[in-house]
């Protein structure tokens, strides 16, 4: 019985600088059936105020999943085998100015 495994090359050079108001973070996957498609992320907040996110659509302050300041993440990784590759997006809950957002991303190739 052949036994498939998957290699998971991960990025670490992106980042995105989310606003107060709802700021794409990650666009969706292109290619998710691809040679190499998403199959995680990782979501770090660089910033002094907590920003928040959701997945496949405008994220709402106080009404999306909290990245507390300075070093909160966000992950996203398969369940039960399915990956939801959509866009993600961010606002960072204070007035003006943006807070850096750095992103890891995992890639699979067979």
């Amino acid at each position: 019985m052949a036994v498939h495994v998957e290699r998971m090359d991960l990025n670490h050079d992106n980042f995105a600088d989310v606003a107060d108001s709802s700021t794409q973070i990650i666009a969706a996957d292109s290619d998710p059936e691809g040679d190499t498609p998403r199959r995680y992320i990782l979501l770090q907040n660089q910033g002094d105020q907590a920003v928040d996110v959701r997945v496949a659509s405008a994220a709402v302050k106080d009404k999306s999943v909290r990245m507390y300041p300075e070093g909160g993440t966000f992950e996203l990784k398969p369940i039960g085998g399915q990956f939801d590759d959509s866009a993600i997006f961010g606002i960072h809950v204070g007035s003006g100015g943006t807070m850096r957002v750095t992103i890891m991303e995992g890639k699979t190739r067979a």
